[in-house]
Protein backbone atom coordinates (compact mmCIF):
# COMPACT_ATOMS: atom_id res chain seq x y z
CA UNK A 1 0.00 0.00 0.00
CA UNK A 2 0.80 3.50 -0.64
CA UNK A 3 0.17 6.46 0.97
CA UNK A 4 1.46 9.91 0.14
CA UNK A 5 5.55 9.18 0.37
CA UNK A 6 5.00 6.23 2.53
CA UNK A 7 5.12 2.89 0.96
CA UNK A 8 4.03 -0.50 3.40
CA UNK A 9 5.31 -3.55 1.05
CA UNK A 10 4.95 -7.34 2.04
CA UNK A 11 6.48 -9.93 3.18
CA UNK A 12 6.92 -11.27 -0.51
CA UNK A 13 8.79 -8.59 -1.33
CA UNK A 14 11.08 -9.24 -4.24
CA UNK A 15 14.86 -8.88 -3.80
CA UNK A 16 15.59 -8.00 -7.11
CA UNK A 17 13.40 -7.38 -10.58
CA UNK A 18 14.21 -11.40 -11.43
CA UNK A 19 12.87 -12.64 -8.35
CA UNK A 20 8.81 -10.96 -8.43
CA UNK A 21 5.90 -12.00 -7.11
CA UNK A 22 4.23 -13.14 -10.46
CA UNK A 23 4.29 -15.34 -13.56
CA UNK A 24 4.87 -12.15 -15.75
CA UNK A 25 7.43 -10.88 -13.38
CA UNK A 26 5.20 -7.90 -12.09
CA UNK A 27 5.61 -6.75 -8.53
CA UNK A 28 3.03 -5.34 -6.46
CA UNK A 29 5.86 -3.77 -4.07
CA UNK A 30 7.27 -2.52 -6.69
CA UNK A 31 4.02 -0.53 -7.96
CA UNK A 32 3.36 0.72 -4.71
CA UNK A 33 6.89 2.10 -4.37
CA UNK A 34 6.32 3.93 -7.78
CA UNK A 35 3.49 5.36 -6.22
CA UNK A 36 4.84 6.60 -2.88
CA UNK A 37 8.47 7.99 -5.06
CA UNK A 38 6.16 10.38 -7.17
CA UNK A 39 3.58 11.16 -3.86
CA UNK A 40 6.75 12.77 -2.55
CA UNK A 41 6.93 14.88 -5.52
CA UNK A 42 3.99 15.44 -6.13
CA UNK A 43 2.45 19.17 -5.43
CA UNK A 44 -0.71 19.76 -3.38
CA UNK A 45 -3.21 20.69 -5.90
CA UNK A 46 -1.93 18.24 -8.56
CA UNK A 47 -5.04 15.48 -9.73
CA UNK A 48 -3.64 13.27 -12.31
CA UNK A 49 -6.49 11.05 -14.00
CA UNK A 50 -6.33 7.64 -12.45
CA UNK A 51 -4.75 6.52 -15.71
CA UNK A 52 -1.96 8.22 -15.28
CA UNK A 53 -1.57 7.27 -11.25
CA UNK A 54 -2.09 4.08 -11.81
CA UNK A 55 -0.17 4.00 -15.48
CA UNK A 56 2.92 5.01 -13.88
CA UNK A 57 3.02 2.68 -11.23
CA UNK A 58 1.93 0.02 -13.35
CA UNK A 59 5.43 0.86 -15.72
CA UNK A 60 7.28 0.81 -12.91
CA UNK A 61 5.77 -3.14 -11.51
CA UNK A 62 8.21 -5.41 -13.88
CA UNK A 63 6.66 -6.64 -17.03
CA UNK A 64 7.97 -5.95 -20.51
CA UNK A 65 7.43 -3.15 -22.73
CA UNK A 66 5.59 -6.07 -25.24
CA UNK A 67 3.43 -7.59 -22.46
CA UNK A 68 1.73 -3.90 -21.61
CA UNK A 69 1.47 -3.48 -25.19
CA UNK A 70 -0.70 -6.63 -25.93
CA UNK A 71 -2.81 -5.75 -22.65
CA UNK A 72 -3.41 -2.73 -23.94
CA UNK A 73 -4.20 -3.78 -27.38
CA UNK A 74 -6.31 -5.53 -25.50
CA UNK A 75 -8.22 -3.30 -23.39
CA UNK A 76 -9.14 -1.64 -26.46
CA UNK A 77 -10.66 -4.31 -28.21
CA UNK A 78 -12.52 -4.90 -25.65
CA UNK A 79 -14.10 -1.22 -25.59
CA UNK A 80 -14.53 -1.13 -28.81
CA UNK A 81 -16.51 -4.64 -28.50
CA UNK A 82 -18.32 -3.08 -25.72
CA UNK A 83 -19.55 0.34 -27.04
CA UNK A 84 -19.13 -0.11 -30.67
CA UNK A 85 -16.54 2.54 -30.92
CA UNK A 86 -14.56 2.99 -33.96
CA UNK A 87 -10.29 3.23 -34.44
CA UNK A 88 -10.79 6.60 -34.91
CA UNK A 89 -12.89 6.95 -31.49
CA UNK A 90 -10.54 7.84 -28.51
CA UNK A 91 -10.18 5.88 -25.97
CA UNK A 92 -7.84 7.94 -24.10
CA UNK A 93 -10.61 10.56 -24.03
CA UNK A 94 -12.69 8.19 -22.23
CA UNK A 95 -9.94 6.93 -19.84
CA UNK A 96 -9.39 10.13 -18.85
CA UNK A 97 -13.11 11.83 -19.01
CA UNK A 98 -15.69 12.29 -16.32
CA UNK A 99 -16.56 8.64 -15.93
CA UNK A 100 -12.97 7.67 -15.74
CA UNK A 101 -11.31 10.11 -14.30
CA UNK A 102 -11.18 8.84 -10.80
CA UNK A 103 -12.09 5.19 -11.46
CA UNK A 104 -9.68 2.53 -10.51
CA UNK A 105 -10.51 -0.48 -12.78
CA UNK A 106 -8.42 -2.40 -15.35
CA UNK A 107 -8.33 -0.11 -18.13
CA UNK A 108 -6.38 2.33 -16.16
CA UNK A 109 -3.50 -0.30 -15.30
CA UNK A 110 -3.50 -2.16 -18.72
CA UNK A 111 -3.52 1.08 -20.73
CA UNK A 112 -2.17 3.36 -18.73
CA UNK A 113 1.43 1.21 -17.91
CA UNK A 114 1.74 1.32 -21.77
CA UNK A 115 0.61 4.90 -22.39
CA UNK A 116 3.09 6.18 -19.10
CA UNK A 117 5.86 4.15 -20.65
CA UNK A 118 5.23 5.25 -24.20
CA UNK A 119 5.08 9.15 -22.85
CA UNK A 120 8.21 9.41 -20.71
CA UNK A 121 9.81 7.43 -23.49
CA UNK A 122 8.57 9.53 -26.67
CA UNK A 123 8.84 13.15 -24.49
CA UNK A 124 11.02 12.50 -21.21
CA UNK A 125 10.66 12.05 -17.94
CA UNK A 126 10.44 15.86 -17.27
CA UNK A 127 7.72 16.63 -19.52
CA UNK A 128 5.70 13.81 -18.71
CA UNK A 129 5.69 14.89 -15.01
CA UNK A 130 5.22 18.60 -15.63
CA UNK A 131 1.77 16.88 -18.08
CA UNK A 132 1.16 14.34 -14.70
CA UNK A 133 1.09 17.71 -12.23
CA UNK A 134 -0.67 19.99 -14.27
CA UNK A 135 -3.73 18.03 -15.21
CA UNK A 136 -6.86 18.59 -13.79
CA UNK A 137 -10.41 17.14 -14.29
CA UNK A 138 -12.12 18.44 -17.99
CA UNK A 139 -8.63 19.60 -18.65
CA UNK A 140 -6.48 16.39 -19.73
CA UNK A 141 -6.52 17.67 -23.60
CA UNK A 142 -5.39 21.08 -23.34
CA UNK A 143 -2.55 19.65 -20.37
CA UNK A 144 -1.43 17.60 -23.31
CA UNK A 145 -1.61 20.44 -25.84
CA UNK A 146 0.33 22.73 -23.57
CA UNK A 147 2.96 20.62 -21.73
CA UNK A 148 3.54 18.05 -24.97
CA UNK A 149 2.87 20.34 -27.84
CA UNK A 150 0.78 17.97 -29.50
CA UNK A 151 -3.17 17.49 -29.62
CA UNK A 152 -4.42 14.68 -27.74
CA UNK A 153 -5.63 13.51 -30.75
CA UNK A 154 -2.10 13.25 -32.27
CA UNK A 155 -0.69 11.56 -29.05
CA UNK A 156 -3.44 8.83 -29.30
CA UNK A 157 -2.53 7.92 -32.87
CA UNK A 158 0.90 7.91 -32.18
CA UNK A 159 0.46 5.79 -28.87
CA UNK A 160 -1.58 3.01 -30.50
CA UNK A 161 1.40 2.90 -33.63
CA UNK A 162 3.84 1.98 -31.28
CA UNK A 163 1.51 -0.80 -29.39
CA UNK A 164 1.04 -2.00 -32.55
CA UNK A 165 4.54 -2.23 -33.21
CA UNK A 166 5.38 -3.89 -30.11
CA UNK A 167 2.39 -6.11 -30.52
CA UNK A 168 3.75 -7.01 -33.73
CA UNK A 169 7.07 -7.51 -32.82
CA UNK A 170 5.75 -10.12 -29.98
CA UNK A 171 3.42 -11.76 -33.03
CA UNK A 172 6.55 -12.24 -34.90
CA UNK A 173 8.71 -13.93 -32.82
CA UNK A 174 5.83 -16.91 -32.12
Amino acid sequence: MALYGLALGSSESPKDWNTADHPDGLSLDRHELAHAVLHQMQPPDSDAPTLLIEGRAEAHSGMTSKKRAKFAAYSRLLWQFRTGAGPEQSYLSELTGPDWYRRVNAPVYSVGGALAEFLWQKHGVERFLNLYFACRPGQFASAVRTHLGVELEQLEAEFWTEVERLTKTDQQKK
